[in-house]
């Protein structure tokens, strides 16, 4: 059974799944202007699925964020 989730958590897990359709992380970009191509409401749907799916699953965006791998920022220093 899946728990209650405050308005809050739910904003938040869907945004962070919204950057995992648009960047391909819940974390967001790491250089700003690389995205892929996409139609809004392909966008909305498809992250609107991944929010349901989570939810049933009990996870949270820090989950999401948390299961993530360490990113390496490469810079040319």
């Amino acid at each position: 059974m899946s728990r209650a989730y405050t308005v809050r958590e739910i904003d938040d897990l869907r945004n962070a799944c919204r950057n995992k359709f648009i960047w391909g992380f819940y974390s967001g970009a790491i250089v700003a202007g690389i995205s892929r191509s996409y139609k809004e409401s392909e966008m909305i749907r498809s992250s609107e699925e991944l929010v349901r799916t989570h939810m049933l699953a009990g996870h949270t965006a820090t989950d999401l964020l948390a299961s993530e791998p360490t990113r390496r920022v490469w810079s040319d220093q």
